[in-house]
C-alpha cells in the first residue's frame, strides 16, 4: 500500500560544557571591591555541566489532488529528553553555595 508519506526523527546529544566560578568572594579580604568581573576564582574548565538529549519526530503526509501536490507536516518537539539543570539556576545555586570555602 503506497502511504505517500514520510516519517522522520532528530536527535541531539550534548555533552557537558565547561565552566568555572566567577567571584570575588575568594579576594573580599584584599579588595573592597564587589565586582565579579574578570575573577576568576578557580581554574578554567573545573567544573562541568550535565549532558543533554533529546528527540524531536516529523511526520509528513503527500496528497496528490488533481494537478496539485499537497503537504501535511506535523511536528512533535521534545519528545524524549534528559532534563539537565539550566544555567541560570547553577548560576543561582553557586552564588548562594559558592563551594569556595577552601579559599
Amino acid at each position: 500500500m503506497n502511504w505517500n508519506a514520510t516519517v522522520g526523527a532528530f536527535a541531539v546529544a550534548q555533552s557537558g560544557q565547561p565552566w568555572e566560578a566567577w567571584s570575588y568572594e575568594p579576594y573580599i579580604a584584599l579588595t573592597t571591591s564587589t565586582s565579579d568581573t574578570s575573577r576568576f576564582s578557580e581554574p578554567a574548565g573545573s567544573r562541568r555541566s550535565p549532558s543533554h538529549w533529546q528527540l524531536d519526530l516529523n511526520y509528513t503526509q503527500n496528497f496528490r489532488i488533481s494537478r496539485l501536490n499537497l503537504q501535511l507536516a506535523g511536528d512533535l518537539f521534545v519528545v524524549l529528553r534528559s532534563a539537565p539543570i539550566p544555567a541560570r539556576c547553577a548560576a543561582a545555586v553557586l552564588r548562594g553555595s559558592s563551594g569556595l570555602q577552601g579559599f
